[in-house]
């Protein structure tokens, strides 16, 4: 594994207006029903068009159906592969909210009063973007983002963001139903990673909360909102937070801003499309390349409304050089405009910003094994892996002599640390097991919770005759049903109840 790129840390806006609205519409029921009961219909568009849908995929995401689907847009008529309409329904409330990016605009479903009013898809401007410059003052984050990561796969092996979304009250009554609404912001990102051949990783929406603030889409509120949600936050433990407001006048709004790197971002609700937008700046994104400008984390444009996420947003798509569009354009370079390059290799770090407390699909079987070399973050008080093996950061591994085969961490110092993740089920006493080799023993093991307080315990490491010869030593500790963060230790590490 090679060390992670890491660009200057700054703040981004995206600007967006939206347009009048007028033409055809149906039911808002009779819309629901279209696309919970048809694989095959029709979209009727506020500009007169009456566009008509394929169904690609359907899939069942915290309740909510999500449904991705083609569309035949003449405009964007060679496009095979690309899949540029996402709606998610609520069976239980039966609403629904939806997306649609054609090659002549972004169009969202209008949301009415009651189930008895009418709908149509409103078309939404292209976004006008501007930057600002702002540095992050979260070091913290920074230096996690700077340090090289396994990150947290479930069991497909692929890296899992975890997202939660917090709506002001004024926005949660814009867009109704909540739930559809974020996880269709979370799905324009993951859309936009597949048509982009990103594999691997992919967001996942844990949870979702309303706040009385109602600020705007100002700076701001990437501070204030982590107080507002900081309950969620330490329930939900997620990777990346998404706030959506109803915009204001108050001074510096703007669509949607976005750390650059970051976990934060806000977007104002009458505009979905920031939000994947907005995420390419927390991976590292910028805008559109300037001359001058150094780095490949920036968007691509082939011209007016033909640009990629970070550059107009206009398609759904990150840049990249390995994919083109209907008309051949490849959308990106492999200088200076890949942004699916950057998300490949962003995608460990971001996935372990906060050890994930919502279990993963086919999670929580027990006991627990966790192996030392995998672990999420650590500390360690020499330069480079005196073992060789395995990674490539400043942690000492080598290939190991005990049964199983495998690697160990090895030449270990006082007050080094390596950091995992762990769901703890229930609060309760677990016992805490570690294969361990010491010629002459003396030293210990201590298990903390992460941040290093409180120590639950520790263990004594004896002697055990040579660098090859392995034991399991075990201590008892009392946990709360919560993640844990625990340091030091040799090769493998059992945790079970």
């Amino acid at each position: 594994m090679h060390k992670k790129r890491f660009f200057t840390s700054s703040f981004a806006a995206l600007c967006l207006f939206s347009a009048a609205v007028h033409g055809q519409s149906s039911s808002a029921h009779q819309e629901y029903l279209q696309f919970a009961q048809n694989d095959h219909g029709e979209v009727r568009l506020d500009d007169g068009r009456t566009l008509y849908y394929t169904v690609k995929s359907r899939s069942l995401e915290n309740g909510v159906e999500v449904i991705r689907a083609q569309v035949d847009d003449p405009t964007l008529a060679d496009f095979v592969d690309y899949s540029s309409f996402i709606i998610t329904l609520d069976h239980t409330k039966q609403e629904m909210s939806g997306y649609l990016e054609t090659g002549s605009g972004q169009f969202r479903l209008q949301r009415p009063l009651d189930k008895s009013e009418n709908v149509f898809w409103r078309r939404i401007q292209p976004p006008k973007m501007e930057d600002r410059i702002l540095k992050n003052l979260d070091t913290g984050f920074m230096g996690r983002l700077n340090q090289e990561a396994v990150g947290e796969k479930d069991a497909s092996g692929r890296y899992v963001i975890d997202v939660f979304i917090g709506f002001s009250e004024q926005a949660a009554q814009d867009v109704g139903n909540i739930n559809t609404e974020a996880q269709m912001y979370v799905e324009t990102v993951n859309e936009a990673l597949n048509n982009s051949q990103v594999e691997g990783v992919y967001l996942r929406l844990v949870g979702v909360g309303v706040s009385p603030h109602n600020p705007g889409v100002v700076t701001s509120v990437l501070q204030d909102g982590k107080e507002w949600f900081k309950d969620d936050i330490a329930r939900y433990a997620p990777d990346l937070i998404g706030l959506v407001q109803r915009p204001t006048d108050a001074p510096g709004s703007a669509g949607g801003w976005g750390y650059v790197p970051g976990d934060i971002v806000v977007i104002g609700a009458p505009w979905p499309g920031a939000y994947r937008h907005e995420v390419g700046h927390n991976v590292g994104g910028m805008h559109c390349k300037s001359e001058g400008d150094t780095g490949y984390n920036y968007g691509f444009s082939v011209r007016q409304g033909r640009g990629t996420a970070q550059c107009g947003n206009d398609l759904s798509y990150y840049s990249s050089p390995l994919v083109m569009d209907d008309e051949g354009n490849v959308l990106g370079t492999t200088h200076s405009q890949d942004m699916a390059r950057l998300w490949r290799e962003r995608s460990a770090a971001m996935s372990a910003n906060r050890i994930h407390t919502v279990p993963f699909p086919g999670e929580g079987g027990w006991p627990l094994t966790l192996q030392a070399e995998d672990y999420l973050q650590f500390s360690d008080t020499t330069a480079g892996n005196q073992g060789g093996a395995y990674r490539s950061d400043d942690v000492d591994i080598e290939a190991t002599s005990d049964s199983g085969g495998g690697y160990n961490v090895g030449w270990i110092s006082d007050g080094e640390w390596l950091a995992y993740s762990a769901n703890i089920p229930a609060a309760g006493e677990y016992v805490i097991s570690y294969r361990v080799a010491s010629p002459s023993g003396g030293g210990r093991i201590q298990f903390e919770k992460q941040g290093g307080s409180p120590v639950y315990g520790g263990v004594d490491v004896p002697p055990t005759g040579g660098w090859g010869n392995w034991t399991t030593i075990q201590h008892t500790v009392n946990l709360p049903a919560r993640p844990a963060k625990y340091c030091s230790g040799d090769e493998k590490r059992r945790l079970q109840p």
